[in-house]
């Protein structure tokens, strides 16, 4: 059998691969600089992965479609892995803004993509966390083994989904004897509820932090969006670990991300708050 016409693809390491030739010419060499997913922003929530794979099919073969796990917002960002790295450049050098869907769609690289074992850079990603909202309530006992009772039902036990932080209360209001703060409360709760704290001898409530949680996402939607491009805001499933909301904002470019960073970090905006 002649060996003429014939080439071998060799892994050079672990991110980089050589295409050889006949006479060990190069014919494609393939670095851990080069990527085969391309992202696609601003791509409507219904949208569903064969589409997408409809779509990019005139740049190459696409291998795989990753959608986010958790929607809430109406628009996403989508991540598509092609066969070969030069589609992927190929897909990301349509003009931004294209139609597609209904919408106007834009299309990138991911800025970087080097990975080592099970980690991954991901420099244009942003992590948000902010407070659900709860109300406070201060709760009477007529004992401190019995206000003890209450704090340890707090710390071993969910009340519904949630993990209360509970503390003794030192000042204004005195409910009784021993007077424990209860934080992070679903805002229904009611006085008969909060007999599960090993049955409080009275309550008495703080006014809630604050009650729309749309108003809260949208308005942090908009302070990210200041003088940044926003590709997709994800809010992360609910865990009765904590109080706090987790979201993921995905930015164009790491400047953006950081820009974004130096805008909201440390702060408390009023829609999240009282």
């Amino acid at each position: 059998e002649t060996m003429e016409g014939r080439t071998w693809t060799v892994k050079v390491h672990d991110h980089a691969k050589v295409k050889l030739g006949p006479g060990f010419d190069i014919q494609e060499l393939q670095t851990g600089f080069e990527t085969p997913w391309v992202y696609l922003g601003n791509i409507p929530a219904h949208v569903r992965d064969e589409e997408i794979t409809d779509l990019l099919k005139p740049f190459g073969k696409v291998v795989d479609v990753k959608l986010p796990a958790y929607i809430g917002n109406p628009t996403i960002l989508v991540r598509a892995r092609f066969e070969m790295p030069e589609s992927a450049r190929d897909a990301s050098t349509v003009p931004q803004n294209t139609q597609a869907f209904g919408v106007m769609i834009t299309a990138r690289l991911p800025m970087h993509t080097a990975s080592l074992s099970n980690a991954v850079f991901k420099d244009a990603s942003v992590r948000i966390r902010w407070e659900a909202p709860s109300r406070t309530a201060y709760c009477g006992y007529s004992t401190m083994k019995l206000a003890e009772s209450g704090m340890q039902v707090a710390r071993d036990k969910a009340f519904r989904d949630r993990y209360i932080h509970a503390s003794v209360h030192v000042g204004l209001p005195v409910v009784g004897v021993v007077t424990i703060c209860f934080r992070g409360l679903p805002l229904d709760v009611t006085k008969e509820d909060m007999a599960w704290f090993a049955k409080p001898d009275d309550v008495v409530w703080a006014r809630p932090n604050y009650k729309d949680s749309d108003l809260a996402r949208t308005g942090i939607m908009r302070i990210l969006k200041q003088n940044s491009e926003l590709l997709d805001f994800t809010i992360q499933p609910s865990t009765s670990k904590n109080t706090r909301v987790q979201a993921w904002a995905h930015f164009a470019t790491p400047s953006d991300a950081k820009a974004a960073c130096n805008r909201l970090n440390g702060r408390k905006p009023i829609f999240t708050r009282t």
